[in-house]
């Protein structure tokens, strides 16, 4: 089978039945010293509920990732884009986004800016169901007739639920799905290399989760595995929102290193960084780095857009933190 690109439809269920063999009985039961430290806001992500049970090794901490994630009645998510380096192959060079969704409706909503080389950025959304559409001359909202794609519409359609996440994990699954999704991704070989630190960031103490994410499988690829991973936990996931890494430009095959920076004391993120070197599909190099910039809100309303007022994007008040690229080779 070839280097890079989506695998073939029927491909997937058996490599991932293959990956569901393998979790079976995986974990010893053992728990070393937790990494963890207190944290300095009980309510940090703007989320309650009740403290979850200690996770020690990275593993464990991806998987109370995930499944606080999961405890949530919605989430907002603040969003820069940029990428640097050989840009001359990039179809959009910087944008921004907020957006948000609802775990239970699985309502969603998206307010984004694009632009691409030499040209002017465009900003578009979906609010209740319909697209919107800003029109720069009126410097307005123009809401549609036309209805937002199918959330599942990941590589294309620009008012889907594919443009809401953070790019690695998808938002509003169920306790349940996201731990069958994380002991899937667990248990591609070479697929998913976890570790996690302590670290003071903005004031605050937290723990810093890397996730490093290489081509594995036959077909090489990276993050068509969390396409397949969601599937196989829930078959109506073309009907829900997730926002894919590299999917939507055909480069799924190409390395990631995603760094979350987690209340220790919830597990809830507040920032992530996810950092993609975009290679060819023989894994060279195309000299581009791709960077997407994440922060989390939990629990709140939909933002929404105001049909009658163009306010501008939020901005995120993480500063970037530095997350290198993974190296090839």
């Amino acid at each position: 089978m070839r280097r890079g690109g989506r695998l073939k439809r029927g491909a997937w269920p058996a490599a991932v039945a293959m990956v569901l063999a393998l979790t079976a009985g995986c974990s010893d039961g053992s728990r070393p010293s937790w990494l963890g430290l207190e944290s300095e806001q009980p309510n940090a992500g703007q989320a309650g509920g009740a403290k979850p049970a200690k996770a020690t090794t990275p593993h464990e901490v991806l998987g109370a990732l995930v499944t606080a994630m999961s405890s949530q009645r919605s989430v907002e998510h603040r969003m820069e884009w940029s990428v640097s380096g050989n840009v001359a192959k990039e179809s959009f060079t910087s944008q921004r986004q907020s957006s948000w969704v609802d775990a239970a409706t699985q309502n969603y909503y998206i307010d984004y800016m694009r632009q691409g080389p030499g040209t002017v950025a465009g900003r578009s959304g979906c609010k209740d169901g319909r697209t919107l559409v800003y029109l720069e001359q009126q410097n307005a909202w123009f809401q549609s007739a036309k209805a937002c794609d199918p959330p599942g519409a990941i590589a294309g359609g620009l008012f889907s639920g594919g443009h809401v996440g953070d790019g690695i994990l998808p938002p509003a699954m169920t306790a349940d799905e996201a731990t069958k999704f994380v002991s899937i991704l667990n248990n591609v070989p070479g697929l998913l290399t976890p570790s996690v630190e302590q670290v003071a960031a903005q004031g605050k103490n937290y723990l810093r989760l890397s996730l490093d994410l290489q081509p594995a499988g036959d077909t090489h690829d990276v993050t068509g595995w969390l396409v397949a991973a969601r599937k196989e936990v829930d078959p109506n996931y073309m009907m829900k929102p997730m926002l894919v890494e590299n999917y939507e430009t055909g480069d799924n095959y190409s390395p990631v290193r995603a760094v979350y920076w987690l209340d220790p004391a919830t597990y809830l993120p507040a920032y992530v960084e996810v950092v993609t070197t975009v290679t060819r599909r023989d894994g060279t190099p195309t000299g581009a780095v791709r960077l997407r910039r994440t922060e989390f809100l939990f629990g709140g309303p939909a933002p929404g857009a105001d049909i009658n007022t163009v306010a501008p994007l939020p901005t995120l008040s993480w500063p970037r933190m530095g997350t290198q690229p993974l190296a090839i080779g």
